[in-house]
């Protein structure tokens, strides 16, 4: 199967991209093993872009491995990609992959071992705090997480549009988004937990610079 559509996805997901064509990860993981070799020289200079970039996004989930639950992790940014599989979900993959040189901007959700990244800068995945907010609104909030939610929105948007603003214009926006965070719903001790995450690890007194 060729696909001309880049994604970052984990081994399972390509199997359901064409209704048309049966393919299962065991046909997947086979095609692969036959053209590894052909494949190194090329993993090695993803990795060796990786681990010059300026920006690497990560994440893990688990890939079932022989019978057995291991971890798939992908660290990425906007040109390459590479996917490792470990039997370990700990910090030591992150420095096996990243040994001496770190990336001057992290991107993850809160995981533990996530923040061990050593980056100068961290910059929390709103994918992963979307997902949350989601889930927080289904579970019945009606006060903290739709609002939360519409100001990831917001500086997603505010992202995508940067390069088009003036600075004093982004650091009105980035003093809207503060105030936001720092000032409002305290009153509901029920959300005490999804609060203190952003008030934590959200500081946009720097947004303009973060992008």
């Amino acid at each position: 199967m060729v696909t001309t559509t880049y994604h970052p996805s984990p081994l399972r997901s390509p199997s359901s991209y064409n209704n048309a064509v049966e393919i299962s990860e065991g046909t997947i993981a086979n095609l692969l093993n036959r053209v590894r070799e052909k494949l190194n020289n090329p993993v090695s200079q993803i990795l060796e872009r990786l681990q010059q970039s300026r920006l690497v996004c990560s994440d893990e989930t688990s890939a079932r491995v022989e019978g057995k639950t291991q971890w798939e992790w992908v660290f990425q940014n906007e040109q390459v990609c590479l996917h490792v599989i470990r039997a370990s979900r700990g910090s030591q993959v992150i420095g096996e992959v990243f040994p001496q040189m770190r990336p001057q901007v992290w991107v993850s959700d809160l995981y533990s071992a996530q923040r061990t990244h050593g980056a100068p800068q961290w910059q929390v995945c709103l994918a992963h705090q979307l997902r949350d907010c989601q889930y927080v609104i289904d579970a019945g909030d009606d006060l903290f997480a739709p609002r939360m939610k519409r100001l990831l929105l917001r500086a997603v948007a505010l992202q995508r549009r940067r390069q088009h603003l003036a600075v004093s214009t982004v650091q009105q926006y980035s003093s809207y988004l503060y105030s936001f965070i720092s000032k409002r719903y305290n009153e509901r001790n029920d959300l005490d937990k999804l609060r203190l995450r952003y008030n934590l690890k959200f500081s946009f007194s720097s947004f303009s610079n973060r992008f």
